[in-house]
């Protein structure tokens, strides 16, 4: 039976997380739109000016450490708590801190609290008794009551680009934090250099897609795995390899939460490049979102909407196509169905386009909301089953071309304008040629 992997760490009392936790801002992975010199968020935190923020953005990207540094900067209190797994009784302990300095109070996924919840808040930061950060990966402007909004200022984390991650793991490894943190938390007191090669740091910087939480516990496993017995070298060098890394995470880590904004902002970004007839992006947002296990069917769903209100007239074939896929997917299912979406995708996104549909159906619809009891003209009614019976009723088709003039609304309100796109091009023609009769 070989050696124990964790017999050498257990001694080990903080992760490599907490040992490499940023002790100023200039140590933040990222977010150099925020944290960069004279920026107003920076300037906010190191004149301790701060009362109430929201920070949102995707996990792992540093919105606990912020405030943990702004509180080691200031020497103020701090209390972090869970929206989801306290209720106001906490808050208000929390808020009930007495000391020489006013606490702040960090409320991690603030978005789980609802409307009465947060509005506990709000007598806490108006008299100045604590200063609040709250942090969530949902849009504030949706999740966020609008009270606490108001009193709050609103600064939103982006997504820390693989670039900014190598760097900062190259900056790792070429220090002696690697080092310290090897001898003194995995007790491998031999070690007399830890380094990694070109392909891991490249890989691990790209495989943890933006998150530093993620891409810190990766380098924490391949270390401790790294420093088992076996693995030691008669040198004392720890050499981390991208073999290493792969088993410990086998491929990237997509950020897709189906229930959260990133589900939202990629299907938008989808819709919006079919309907910009970029067929190459709406491919990869395709591919993107099938890859993260989206529901296929979602897709093909939104696939059917758009082929009305982003081609509709211009090629009424491009709804006939995605009703086709929407079943196809339905009776086929991945991975195949995949191949359906993608023909779906790329005819929708290469056809003609107009909105004059949809256009058409909110125009007659605010219409019909400011005038709810518009007459039906009486030759309209139906009287018999045979509707050529009706009084006054001109039957277009015992007309030249099919068509007579007749009145078939107690209005001349115009709603659809067909543009000269694409089949509807033809209809445009044919209503102006047929109303000359």
């Amino acid at each position: 039976m070989g050696p124990d992997l964790f017999d050498h760490v257990k001694n080990k009392n903080k992760t490599l997380s907490d040992f490499l936790r940023p002790e100023t801002l200039g140590d933040v992975v990222g977010q150099k739109h925020l944290l960069g010199k004279g920026k107003p968020f920076r300037m906010l935190l190191e004149s301790d000016r701060l009362n109430s923020i929201i920070m949102f953005g995707p996990p792992g990207i540093g919105k606990t450490t912020i405030s943990r540094v702004y509180a080691n900067m200031t020497g103020s209190p701090f209390i972090q708590l869970n929206a989801a797994l306290c209720g106001t009784a906490e808050l208000k302990n929390a808020a009930a801190f007495h000391g020489d300095k006013k606490p702040i109070i960090f409320l991690d996924e603030v978005h789980r609290f609802n409307k009465a919840q947060q509005d506990v808040l709000l007598p806490f930061i108006e008299d100045g008794k604590i200063r609040f950060i709250g942090a969530t990966t949902y849009n504030p402007m949706i999740y966020i009551v609008p009270a606490l909004r108001s009193r709050s200022m609103i600064f939103e984390l982006r997504h820390i680009v693989e670039d900014e991650v190598a760097e900062f793991v190259g900056t790792l490894f070429s220090g002696g934090r690697l080092l310290e943190y090897v001898r003194t938390q995995l007790g491998y007191a031999g070690a007399s250099k830890v380094e990694a090669d070109e392909k891991a740091v490249e890989y691990i910087s790209r495989s943890c897609n933006g998150d530093i939480r993620v891409m810190m516990n990766v380098l924490e496993t391949a270390l401790i795995m790294c420093c088992a017995e076996e693995g030691r070298k008669p040198d004392g060098v720890v050499m981390v390899t991208a073999d290493d890394l792969r088993q410990v995470v086998p491929e990237k880590i997509a950020f897709y939460d189906r229930d959260g904004d990133e589900h939202y902002n990629t299907i938008s970004a989808f819709i919006k490049s079919v309907r910009g007839s970029d067929a190459q992006a709406a491919v990869y947002y395709l591919a993107r979102m099938l890859a993260s296990g989206e529901d296929p069917r979602f897709v093909a769903r939104r696939i059917v909407i758009l082929a009305s209100e982003d081609i509709g007239m211009a090629d009424p074939r491009g709804l006939q196509i995605a009703m086709d896929a929407m079943f196809a997917v339905e009776h086929i299912g991945m991975p195949e169905a995949r191949i359906i979406l993608s023909h779906a995708t790329i005819y929708l996104a290469t056809a003609p386009k107009s909105n004059s549909a949809l256009k058409a159906i909110n125009e007659a619809t605010e219409f019909c909301e400011r005038h709810p009891d518009l007459p039906i003209p009486a030759c309209l009614k139906n009287v018999k089953l045979d509707d050529k019976s009706a009084p006054g009723y001109k039957y277009p088709h015992d007309y030249p071309n099919h068509f007579v003039r007749q009145r078939y609304m107690e209005t001349d309100a115009v709603f659809y304008r067909p543009t000269t796109i694409g089949y509807e091009g033809k209809i445009a023609k044919y209503l102006t040629e047929v109303t000359k009769v």
